[in-house]
């Protein structure tokens, strides 16, 4: 028998044998309404199955005023319908029938397409639709800019745009294929799919590295520019207790950023995670498409990736002097302040030296000297400088007190300034004005054993 032959009585065999409960394919452009229109045009589709050929059109033809009646935001009513069943248009919406496809065996199935004036429809639409135009356009909008930021190897700036129209996509309907949701979610995934964090460049003792973001194109890798790029560490506050902080670096040119413990308040051992800055966008989609946010969380914690440092303590001595001034501008008792900075270096196994400070003191080459020679052995000197600014009494009789000033650290070596703090400030409350007072500095004290420890001890 020759090949084609049996080929074509296998293939009769085969259908023969599958005809009950055969269900043939929709076309194509029931599928991808879209591929039939034109610049400024919309199209609507429609389905029906019925024991009838005229049944299974006239289904097909409600499922049709159902899509148009959901565009335009209210019912069409009778008069459209029968235009449109009758006559395959709707003069007043500028709609006509394009495509009727019905199959010749029963169960009868219909599918029709028809194709509008986008500008006439959209006169009449409801202003609960007519809002859903500008979130449409939105959609639009924030898909073209994510576009954009993608030309110019911004990634992570593209996916935020992505994912915020994602969000908006979510409950609209009418939206060409390439900005509803699911299309997008395949970019953003396609997107995710192809970056990479890597360290690089790493020291360990200063708590430092090199980060680099990468897209991976083909056989080769692209920089990632400009990208926000979150850091997770462990810190700990004046009272010894433990948070969780972060910044937010940005790649440069090469996709490369420097990370190094830019608070007072980093941790001297532990580790820093490095993720794709995407939190807030991906938590706009948690009430509107769980499964997604649940998907995209996964995908973004997979690419995170950690340093682990551990900076060495420094055994070094410390000469402490601290000078303080009430908010008329007169020296104070100091010597508390320093006791406070001390004790909390012993807890540190760092031992320091107190110098007090006795009526004008203010000037640093003379605490300087004064330090070299009283204690002529240590290392480092550490003058703390602030003044009570500022003082207010509530309607509960509690007094606040504000103090500012800053920190210096010294090394006795040739007094160059090693470390010199921003303008610090305080705050203190008291039922006595004294006990605000002392407490701002008290509060003060904690913040200059911060910088100390933060980057020397």
């Amino acid at each position: 028998m020759p090949v084609v032959l049996s080929f074509v009585l296998m293939l009769f065999i085969s259908v023969s044998c599958t005809t009950v409960g055969f269900v043939p394919s929709a076309p194509v452009w029931y599928e991808m309404p879209e591929s039939r229109t034109k610049r400024g045009q919309v199209a609507f589709t429609g389905n029906g199955s019925g024991d009838s050929k005229r049944q299974a059109e006239l289904i097909a033809y409600s499922a049709m005023a159902d899509n148009i009646s959901s565009y335009i935001g209210s019912e069409i009513g009778q008069k459209y319908y029968r235009e449109l069943t009758t006559k395959g248009k709707i003069s007043d919406y500028s709609l006509e029938m394009s495509e009727i496809v019905v199959t010749s065996e029963r169960p009868y199935q219909a599918w029709c397409l028809s194709v509008a004036d986008k500008n006439v429809l959209d006169g009449f639409r409801t202003d609960e639709a007519r809002s859903q135009i500008a979130d449409e356009q939105a959609v639009r909008a924030l898909v073209h800019e994510g576009d954009s930021f993608m030309r110019a190897n911004r990634d992570v700036d593209g996916l935020k745009c992505y994912i915020r129209s994602m969000a908006m996509s979510s409950s609209l309907v009418n939206l060409e294929r390439e900005y509803s949701f699911e299309s997008i979610k395949n970019e953003v995934f396609s997107i995710l799919d192809s970056l990479s964090i890597n360290i690089v460049k790493t020291d360990s003792a200063e708590a430092t590295c090199t980060v680099r973001v990468r897209r991976k194109e083909f056989l080769s890798y692209s920089a990632v520019v400009d990208s926000p790029i979150k850091a997770s560490f462990l810190a700990e506050d004046v009272r010894n207790e433990k948070f969780y902080d972060l910044f937010i670096y940005k790649t440069d040119n090469h996709g490369d950023f420097l990370f190094s413990p830019l608070n007072y308040t980093f941790y001297r051992d532990g580790s820093v995670v490095f993720s794709i800055d995407l939190s807030q966008e991906i938590n706009l989609l948690q009430y509107v498409a769980r499964e997604t946010y649940e998907q995209l969380k996964t995908v973004v914690d997979s690419k995170s990736v950690e340093f682990t440092y551990s900076r060495p303590v420094v055994d070094h001595d410390f000469a402490i002097c601290s000078v303080l001034y009430t908010k008329g501008g007169k020296p104070r008792d100091s010597l508390f302040v320093s006791e406070i900075i001390s004790e909390r270096l012993k807890e540190d196994t760092i031992s320091s030296e107190i110098l007090p400070a006795e009526g004008e003191f203010s000037d640093s080459d003379f605490i300087l000297n004064s330090i070299e020679k009283n204690f002529p052995e240590v290392e480092y000197a550490v003058i703390v400088l602030c003044e009570a600014v500022d003082d207010v009494k509530s309607d509960t009789e509690i007094y606040a007190v504000s103090v500012s000033g800053e920190v210096t650290l010294y090394s006795m070596k040739d007094r160059s300034v090693v470390k010199k703090s921003t303008l610090l400030t305080s705050n203190g409350f008291g039922k006595k004005y004294n006990e605000a007072e002392d407490s701002a500095f008290a509060e003060f004290a904690q913040l200059a054993y911060s910088i100390i420890k933060a980057n020397y001890v």
